[in-house]
């Protein structure tokens, strides 16, 4: 077995676990069952390669690397997915403070909801 083909099984499975990880936050249950077991598949394909080859800092770096990938574009891709027709987005700090955190309300002050009571 060669380092590029481990590194490919470990950006795969890590892309599938971080994939995984989402549908599961975000409730998304059709593609759980595959992905699992693609997800067996490539670990074992992993774990093999380690027991035949052995462990060394260049493997791990190489490995590591690419199952670091793996998470990023299964975050990025998920999101386009599963963003129900808003297209690709990207939402960085600045963004997501504009949506009103609760760090950006004002909590000592209480306010009126339209018919008079409380919130």
């Amino acid at each position: 077995m060669e380092l590029w083909a481990a590194m490919l099984a470990l950006f795969v499975f890590v892309f599938l676990k971080a994939f995984q990880q989402r549908n599961v936050a975000f409730d998304h249950y059709w593609p759980v069952l595959p992905i699992s077991i693609c997800m067996a598949a490539c670990e074992f394909y992993v774990i093999a390669y380690v027991v035949s080859e052995g462990y060394d800092l260049v493997k791990v770096l190489a490995i590591g690397s690419a199952g670091g990938t793996g998470t990023l574009i299964a975050m990025l891709l998920h999101k386009r997915i599963f963003s129900r027709g808003q297209g690709f987005q990207v939402k960085d700090a600045e963004d997501q403070g504009a949506q009103g955190s609760v760090s950006d309300t004002n909590l000592g002050t209480a306010s009126t909801s339209p018919k008079g009571r409380r919130s």
